[in-house]
């Protein structure tokens, strides 16, 4: 496995917004850390295959436990499948209080 990158999609976030579009050459694997005092969260990783469109859709990944899940609404580690994907971005559409802050690890062979 090789780590192809490591950024923040959202830093200290506090209210709904979207991240940046994040282009995918040879990602295969997306690790995503959320940390932060954030309550009543709701963040999806949406992504496309066609770099000539610009509609997102929800990404489903796995919990820590292994759990399926298409929506992020507790702080912890989540894995998504990457490998397709022209571009990827997140969506916090909710936030109560609180911030949050999304990591992410990026991988391929």
């Amino acid at each position: 496995m090789e780590i192809m990158n490591n950024f923040y999609a959202l830093k200290d976030a506090t209210a709904p917004m979207e991240s940046e579009a994040i282009v995918n050459v040879k990602g295969e694997t997306l690790t995503v850390q959320v940390d932060g005092n954030g309550d009543g969260i709701s963040l999806q990783l949406m992504g496309c295959a066609n770099l000539k469109s610009d509609e997102y859709y929800a990404i489903t990944g796995f919990t820590s436990d292994f759990a399926m899940t298409d929506t992020i609404s507790a702080k912890g580690i989540y894995i998504f499948p990457i490998d397709g994907l022209g571009r990827f971005k997140f969506n916090l559409s909710a936030i109560g209080s609180g911030s949050i802050t999304v990591f992410c690890r990026m991988t391929g062979v």
